[in-house]
């Protein structure tokens, strides 16, 4: 969990670089709890493009936490 009010801006700071669909992604994932499966159904595209976005999306996230 984020201690810290600091943290949790800086969190929402990276989140809002993310494209729309990383967002999307990441929201339906970790809010939601939706599986692969149930994401790659719900946009239309394969498991492995659903996968491929989330590993993107959180390499993003943590290339903006270290900077």
């Amino acid at each position: 969990y984020l201690k810290s009010m600091d943290e949790k801006i800086i969190l929402i700071d990276g989140f809002d670089r993310l494209s729309q669909k990383q967002r999307q992604v990441l929201v339906y994932m970790y809010i939601y709890g939706y599986s692969i499966c149930e994401i790659s159904k719900i946009f239309r595209i394969s498991r492995q493009a659903v996968n491929d976005i989330k590993n993107r999306a959180l390499i993003n996230l943590k290339k903006f936490l270290k900077s």
